[in-house]
């Protein structure tokens, strides 16, 4: 398992979601956010 690659992959599915939340609203923003840190 490569660490590095799915260490990306993670943060583009964190990107993916951060872009569903700011078009979805700030509540959902600040649950993500909540949720990684």
């Amino acid at each position: 398992m490569n660490v590095r690659r799915d260490g990306e992959q993670t943060l583009l599915m964190g990107v993916s979601m951060n872009m569903r939340a700011l078009s979805g609203g700030r509540k959902a923003f600040f649950s993500i956010a909540h949720m990684v840190g």
